[in-house]
């Protein structure tokens, strides 16, 4: 996954990030952690990458 700098995100270091809370973690580790914790929200999530849409990385 390619984070919004450009930079690649590991998935589950994001969640393992993200698990820390949004005021110790970046806002897009917080974001996966939060999908990856609630499956109705990650259920009615689509992931991209380069314009394509890419299998859930969970």
């Amino acid at each position: 996954m390619m984070g919004p700098s450009g930079d690649m995100i590991h998935p589950w270091k994001a969640v393992m990030e993200g698990s820390k809370g949004l005021g110790t973690s970046r806002a897009t580790s917080w974001e996966l952690f939060q999908l990856y914790s609630n499956p109705a929200a990650l259920e009615r999530t689509t992931f991209y990458f380069n314009g394509n849409i890419i299998p859930s990385p969970f």
